[in-house]
């Protein structure tokens, strides 16, 4: 039984689920929520290809790949814009795309599409956005617990730390001590795909069904206003 097979294709199905989630509960309508609509997208047809669905020259895999190291980063700074709920917050976000993205040109002007650019570019890019998302976690965690409020934020935030926490073991194993069982590298991959892609989709949900709830409220609002006005 090959095990990586069955974690690749249940942690891709688990990609798409907050892509579906995104277009029906049109959250895409919002600048961060669309970038990871884009993240999700590009991680699932990325996965299609690693498990030799959609089929690619080792050329057009390796571009592909190096490309995706390339847009991690920046996507996710965009996607962490969504719980700057302070102008200064969303600022120093915004500060830290652009001086990350300004590494990410240097790099490329160096090292242009070779592997080597993304042992330069994943470590950088994951402990910055881990470093973001248990900050804004310590706020929305509290206020969930403290006032019962952003729920949906905070288990999108659990989703974001619980990956890139992976990911930073991922980056360890794989481009600083080069380990040579790369079958286990990329089932722990998988398994915290999936692992995150599910909290995210619950988070998502909860985001939709508040927004709903919302839109409810002011639509009963404005009727009874019509209604007293007359």
């Amino acid at each position: 039984m090959n095990f990586n097979l069955i974690a690749g294709t249940a942690a891709t199905v688990a990609l798409f689920i907050p892509v579906v989630l995104i277009l029906a509960g049109r959250l895409f309508t919002n600048g961060s929520l669309f970038s990871l609509f884009i993240y999700y997208l590009f991680t699932g047809l990325y996965n299609l290809v690693e498990l030799g669905v959609i089929e690619l020259s080792p050329l057009q895999k390796h571009n592909a790949s190096v490309l995706f190291n390339y847009l991690d980063a920046p996507l996710m700074f965009l996607v962490l814009l969504y719980f700057c709920n302070e102008r200064w917050k969303r600022k120093l976000v915004l500060a830290a795309m652009t001086v990350f993205g300004l590494y990410e040109v240097v790099i490329g002007i160096c090292f242009g599409l070779d592997p080597q650019s993304s042992v330069y570019l994943l470590g950088p890019g994951v402990v910055l956005v881990l470093a973001f998302s248990i900050y804004f976690f310590a706020h929305y965690g509290r206020l969930c617990i403290e006032q019962n409020k952003g729920i949906g934020k905070t288990l999108m935030l659990v989703s974001i730390l619980f990956c890139y926490g992976c990911f930073l073991v991922l980056y360890y194993l794989d481009y600083l001590v080069h380990t040579p069982d790369m079958a286990d590298v990329f089932l722990i991959y998988y398994i915290s795909i999936f692992i995150s892609a599910m909290i995210m989709s619950v988070g998502l949900f909860w985001i939709i069904k508040r927004s709903r709830t919302m839109k409810e409220l002011q639509l009963t609002r404005k009727e009874l206003a019509l209604f007293f006005d007359k």
